[in-house]
């Protein structure tokens, strides 16, 4: 008897967690060592700094605060979404989001604000009437 193919044996649990601590330490290490913007360009491929194409998702922003809020963020909405679509579709998305971006510095060069952002957007998509109270005073 023939198997079938199960995507869920794909997927990678709590991601999130996992993306969270891999920016924290690319972009906090990035922005103690000041080290530039967190953009990519194709042309970055060409140079002898070719390894950033696997940084780049982790690089976001160029400042402390905004990239502890940004962090928090990601946590709330993309444990939520994973919660949400499961292990497997979550990995699929995230990492379809990221391939997009690679292939959309061709055109322009950008970071991989994007794909955090589109997780933001289908938690909103999939829960129109949530409430969020930020630090509980909004």
């Amino acid at each position: 008897m023939r198997q079938k193919f199960k995507i869920a044996s794909f997927g990678i649990p709590n991601l999130t967690l996992v993306l969270i601590l891999l920016t924290a330490i690319v972009n906090g290490l990035d922005l103690f060592l000041r080290n530039g913007s967190p953009g990519f360009s194709f042309g970055m491929l060409f140079t002898p700094d070719w390894w950033n194409v696997f940084l780049f998702p982790f690089r976001i922003t160029d400042s402390w605060l905004s990239l502890i809020l940004y962090l928090y963020v990601f946590y709330l909405f993309g444990q939520q979404l994973e919660q949400s679509i499961g292990d497997a579709q979550y990995t699929a998305y995230i990492f379809v989001g990221y391939i997009f971006v690679l292939f959309g510095t061709i055109f322009y060069p950008m970071s991989a604000n994007f794909v955090y952002l589109s997780v933001f957007l289908a938690v909103a998509h999939l829960a129109p009437d949530m409430q969020i109270l930020l630090f509980f005073v909004l």
